[in-house]
């Protein structure tokens, strides 16, 4: 397993309330590109017979569908993560359409599945570095002993 990065930019974001308050917001870029070129480069290098995705986002779609044309020895799964709340909201039936299996991923027990703040990130065996989990990502987690 590879950890495939993105990038956070800070961007500047105004309240549309009353206060107008001026704020800075991360927001997420080229994660969902990233992930589509492994998944098709991982297929055209035959690195893999299956892919597993965790994603919600409508991007995805067609790397998987252009794998599942291309590549329909590849086994591939969606999962879309989803909380409680949104459970019949979310929409699905992308996957299902072009005959790939779709299932929701329930996110009310997150929590207590996160990965410790620090994590040492290894390749080849070798020690590479420690990666920090950001702190907004930590809220109401408590870390095992």
């Amino acid at each position: 397993m590879e950890v495939i990065p993105g990038v956070f930019q800070p961007r500047g974001a105004r309240c549309e309330g009353r206060c107008r308050e001026e704020y800075t917001v991360s927001k997420e870029k080229k994660t969902d590109v990233n992930i589509a070129i492994r998944m098709i480069e991982d297929c055209l290098d035959d690195n893999t017979d299956s892919i597993v995705l965790v994603s919600g986002d409508s991007d995805q779609e067609p790397a998987i569908h252009w794998i599942q044309e291309r590549f329909p020895k590849v086994r591939l799964a969606v999962y879309i993560p989803v909380l409680p709340e949104e459970k019949d909201e979310r929409r699905n039936d992308f996957y299902p359409s072009i005959r790939v299996d779709c299932s929701p991923l329930p996110l009310d027990g997150l929590l207590a599945h996160q990965f410790n703040r620090t994590v040492k990130i290894y390749k080849d065996g070798v020690f590479q570095e420690v990666a920090q989990r950001p702190e907004e990502w930590v809220s109401g987690y408590v870390e095992p002993n």
